[in-house]
């Protein structure tokens, strides 16, 4: 019984790891909002804050540690508020509801 409840629960967490994904935009045809660029993933009660790239200072990235085997639905925000909520044409969205 020990042996069944440790592969049951070494398969749960193997499958309930992490996975670290990065996500980057070229800020190079819109002007930098002074609150910064930032990732706003659904789900998120908070914005998370996006770095300048040292080698490209268009380039704002940043990496989170996300669930694996999961639908991640993000929008990139450029400010502090939801006012700078990217605009994402239709053919790019999720559905005519939820622009992400």
């Amino acid at each position: 019984m020990k042996k069944a409840l440790l592969v049951l629960s070494t398969l749960l967490s193997i499958h309930s790891f992490g996975t670290h994904v990065t996500f980057c935009t070229d800020m190079r045809y819109a002007p930098i909002d002074p609150g910064g660029v930032h990732l706003y993933v659904e789900g998120d009660t908070f914005l998370h804050p996006m770095s300048q790239d040292p080698m490209d200072t268009n380039i704002y990235c940043v990496t989170l540690d996300l669930p694996a085997d999961s639908c991640i639905e993000y929008d990139f925000v450029n400010g502090s508020g939801f006012y700078g909520l990217e605009f994402v044409p239709v053919e790019s969205r999720v559905d005519d509801v939820n622009s992400d």
